[in-house]
């Protein structure tokens, strides 16, 4: 699992925790699978240490995705 900055593991356990009670557990997508299908495989910075990568990504009922 991919920490945000400045985001202790628990909080964001706890967080995830909290949008999988809120959405259902079918709607938080966090494993490493899950992510890799949101990276930019165009992305200048891919593999490095400053690549933009997210955390885990929400899907919303009406198809919607934030991540």
């Amino acid at each position: 699992m991919i920490l945000p900055k400045n985001v202790s593991q628990s909080d964001f356990t706890a967080a995830v925790a909290k949008f999988e009670k809120a959405l259902g557990k079918e709607w938080v997508f966090k494993t490493q699978e899950d992510l890799d299908l949101y990276r930019d495989a165009y992305s200048p910075q891919w593999d490095d240490d400053d690549e933009p990568i997210p955390s885990f990504w929400l899907a919303l009922w009406d198809g919607s995705c934030f991540g």
